[in-house]
């Protein structure tokens, strides 16, 4: 499992830094987009400290890619220092891909090359230290490092949170016909077909993540859950591919490393629970006690997204469409005073004799950053709020604000705002800052 282990770091650190370059614009201390800090202090931290801790942070990606393990961790600090600095400055960055890595990093810096056992097999190394090395490592229950399992857990709980984000009756009418129709290279609108064909076959989908997630809980089935999670990404690839949905780069990559990392982890099978048999220091003790516990936390804290506690997509609440969310619209008159690489995204009444045109954040982002919007409804009332700032749209704008849908049904509970005022006083009813900056 060693040799696993440091081919799967380095790979953390290559992907990582493949995935910055994808969507680097977005890294970049840039004027194409509202920039929204977790923290409104944040909102006027100076360009070139963005800079440099992306720079650094690429760097230190290409060195712990490159160099043995043992040298790479002050690199890997870093870089986790560095993206965490970067993301806490604009929550877009918050790409679920950006969170999964750092946590991964944070793992492999802290958890230490102790091997664990599963409580079912003996003592060895302290009980039988003649013990045959080679015979330990070819055996299928042989233990694994610290470092792998936590990332093992992190993985299964990203295809469990995943898959009941998309378990509902929004998922199948909305984002799963999408993505059948990406699998069938858009050949046929699924929309159309009956909803007693066209819901079943999209909770498949989900039904499938979870399923996933089970077999590789179990080590008797750990090698069908894995060889099942290479079709399901495969598969994601194709639809969203360019044969497909056509979405961008990053999503493909990410897919991928999906592929890679599984391999690494499930490809043989081997027990999920664990216990410390060698440590040689008791500060090495403590860190992986603060490594299990970080990924406890990024385990356990996904429950709470459905009470609005926590973020959709640190809960793992990919291509989920329950989620409460925010549609901003445009006064026709007021279009010409945006600039026109804008006003592009400003699209036609949706209604006869309605001045309101609808404002589409979502597309705007995409070809600003080659990433998807930030999901939260804060953030897009954050970004409309920082586009009426900068062009002076005072009353032209407004921004309806929809509940999350029931789990059986589409409906929504909305609220219309209208008018900067009125969005501003919305907006402070977010725990999180909602203050954002157009340059």
């Amino acid at each position: 499992m060693r040799f696993e282990a440091n081919v799967l770091g380095r790979l953390i650190c290559f992907t990582t830094l493949v995935l910055l370059c994808l969507t680097f614009s977005l890294w970049t201390p840039q004027a194409d987009f509202p920039r929204v800090p977790f923290l409104e202090f944040l909102k006027n931290i100076p360009g070139w400290l963005e800079w440099l801790a992306l720079g650094v942070s690429m760097v230190s990606l290409a060195a712990s890619a490159m160099i043995t393990r043992s040298k790479a961790s002050p690199f890997q600090w870093v870089a986790i220092f560095g993206l965490t600095l970067l993301i806490l400055a604009d929550q877009h960055r918050f790409q679920p891909w950006a969170f999964q890595m750092l946590l991964l990093l944070l793992v492999f810096s802290l958890a230490q090359q102790v091997r664990y056992r599963s409580p079912v097999n003996e003592l060895i190394a302290v009980q039988e230290p003649e013990l045959d090395k080679a015979k330990i490592s070819s055996d299928s229950t042989s233990p694994r490092l610290l470092r792998m399992q936590l990332a093992g857990w992190l993985t299964i709980s990203i295809y469990i949170y995943s898959g009941i984000s998309k378990l509902d009756y929004s998922f199948a009418t909305t984002h799963g016909q999408q993505l059948i129709s990406g699998l069938l290279m858009n050949s046929s609108n699924v929309a159309e077909w009956p909803k007693s064909v066209s819901v079943p076959l999209t909770l498949l989908m989900p039904i499938g993540e979870i399923s996933v997630a089970v077999l590789l809980l179990v080590p008797r089935t750990q090698r069908v859950g894995y060889l099942i999670s290479l079709g399901m990404h495969a598969a994601l690839i194709w639809a969203v591919g360019p044969w497909g949905l056509g979405h961008q780069p990053a999503v493909l990559a990410w897919n991928l490393y999906f592929i890679a990392q599984n391999g690494l982890l499930f490809a043989s099978s081997r027990e999920l629970t664990f216990e410390a048999i060698e440590v040689d220091h008791a500060q090495k003790r403590r860190r992986d006690v603060v490594a299990q516990a970080i990924i406890a936390i990024a385990i356990l804290f996904p429950i709470l997204s459905p009470f609005g506690f926590y973020d959709v997509w640190p809960a793992w609440g990919l291509y989920a469409s329950r989620p409460a969310r925010v549609r901003c619209y445009l006064n026709e008159a007021a279009r010409e005073k945006l600039p026109p690489r804008l006003q592009k995204y400003v699209g036609q009444p949706q209604e006869i004799f309605s001045p309101w045109n609808r404002f589409h954040l979502d597309q705007w982002s995409l070809h600003a950053h080659d990433a998807p919007i930030y999901p939260e409804d804060r953030f897009h009332v954050a970004a409309a709020l920082a586009v009426a700032r900068r062009y002076n749209l005072s009353g032209d704008l407004k921004v309806v604000h929809q509940s999350a849908a029931g789990w059986l049904s589409l409906e929504r509970v909305s609220q219309e705002f209208v008018g900067v005022d009125e969005i501003q006083e919305f907006a402070a009813d977010f725990l999180l800052n909602c203050n954002g900056r157009l340059r």
